[in-house]
């Protein structure tokens, strides 16, 4: 009997039949890792790979959703944990910055001078998430209201963006076959929001 655990070709290739997405297993030649290896995400552990490599392209940018593996060892032991990504490479420069989600030691930290940008409009958002900027003139120009709605209420994303790439992720959430597309479609909203923010085409074109 086919397991998803133990097999997820056929689960990844139905997908990528349904939304249009080129399926590849492997990272050839590590192209999509190396890609993305600036990124904090990337950087974490040992033994970093990329596999199940979901790809699209349209007339603005490429898009992958993967599974990205890396092994954390403390010394008494080791575990190797399962990210599922949305990443893009688009056509236009993105303003640089992280998003990620806020805990109890993060508005502690506030206090004590930690950066974070908020907007006084949407306390929800401000609740939500902490957000690292390269600059807070730029991230303000960028991020439109449309964004803070919606991160207001969907919660637990980290998002970043470094140039003309960004990645979107929920730590921790290794899916089975049934969350994976409304992983992307979830995903795809978001950056289609931050896109129209910079005067491309309508969120819903792909």
């Amino acid at each position: 009997m086919w397991s998803w655990l133990s097999n997820r070709v056929p689960g990844y290739q139905k997908i990528a039949d349904r939304l249009g997405f080129y399926f590849s297993e492997t990272d050839e030649n590590k192209s999509v890792f190396n890609a993305f290896k600036n990124f904090k995400l990337f950087k974490m552990g040992s033994g970093r790979k990329v596999k199940y490599i979901l790809t699209r392209k349209t007339q603005h940018e490429t898009q992958w959703t993967f599974e990205y593996f890396y092994t954390i060892s403390t010394g008494k032991s080791t575990a190797t944990y399962i990210q599922h990504v949305f990443a893009v490479h688009c056509d236009i420069s993105l303003a640089s910055f992280y998003f990620y989600p806020q805990n109890f030691l993060h508005t502690i930290g506030k206090w004590f001078g930690m950066q974070d940008v908020e907007w006084k409009d949407f306390p929800d958002f401000n609740k939500n998430y902490m957000v690292k900027a390269s600059s807070e003139t730029e991230i303000r120009t960028f991020i439109s209201e449309d964004v803070l709605g919606f991160l207001s209420y969907e919660k637990g994303w980290h998002i970043q963006a470094i140039e003309n790439q960004i990645i979107f992720y929920k730590a921790g959430k290794r899916m089975n076959e049934e969350m994976v597309e409304p992983f992307i479609q979830v995903a795809e909203t978001m950056y289609n929001i931050l896109r129209g923010r910079q005067r491309l085409d309508s969120k819903n074109d792909s």
